[in-house]
């Protein structure tokens, strides 16, 4: 798997366990949902083996976003290099050579985001103001960025740990409370969202 990761010293596979309920969906080249460090974030499945070189335990795939292989072995190999060549990562060349939305093609697969693929969402009412859509928080998302995700909502992170502040986002209404506490709190009326939940109604400039 290539986790989507920016940081150079993480820019490698990772071997994940393909459980069998995803054993038909998780072909070279999809998109998929993994845990890394404690966060659910997105990357590809590169390729597929009966046998891993990893001696410890290994993780067990979360999802599949969508069984459409958008990462060829030619744009792999190429996002490679180019990631060589000019000091970057691979993931942040894939961020830029692979559209981020293939609604049509993964509307199928991707869990309705008021519930997530447990029990509905009953917590508070998340609203993203540029999109008009407003779903019910549930406790299956770790943070507003993974919910944002699960609905479609176009965002800028990089980090998901409070680092960076790519992910900050302005609060219309409502209070937000951090799950885990950032390096540096955003001015009042801004969130970072790779970190955050609703502490109650929230309307976000999203």
């Amino acid at each position: 798997m290539l986790v989507d990761v920016p940081l150079a010293h993480l820019d490698r596979p990772f071997d994940y366990l393909i459980p069998e309920r995803l054993s038909e969906s998780a072909v070279p080249g999809c998109r998929v949902r993994v845990r890394f460090a404690g966060q659910l974030t997105g990357g590809y499945l590169l390729n597929r083996a009966g046998v891993s070189e990893h001696p410890g335990r290994l993780t067990t795939l979360e999802r599949v976003v969508s069984p459409e292989p958008v990462l060829t072995p030619e744009i792999a190999a190429l996002a490679r290099e180019v990631a060589d060549r000019y000091a970057g990562t691979m993931a942040d060349v894939l961020r830029l050579a692979i559209p981020p939305r293939h609604a049509a093609a993964e509307a199928a697969a991707r869990p309705d985001p008021r519930t997530g693929p447990g029990t509905p969402g009953a917590g508070p009412l998340v609203t993203f103001a540029r999109t008009g859509l407003s779903v019910n928080w549930s406790p299956h998302y770790h943070s507003l960025l993974e919910l944002a995700e699960a609905c479609d909502i176009p965002t800028r992170y990089s980090c998901r740990s409070g680092v960076c502040h790519t992910c900050v986002t302005g609060v219309i209404t409502g209070t937000p409370a951090y799950t885990a506490p950032p390096l540096e709190q955003p001015p009042d009326g801004e969130v970072l969202i790779c970190c955050a939940a609703p502490r109650d109604d929230l309307v976000l400039d999203l």
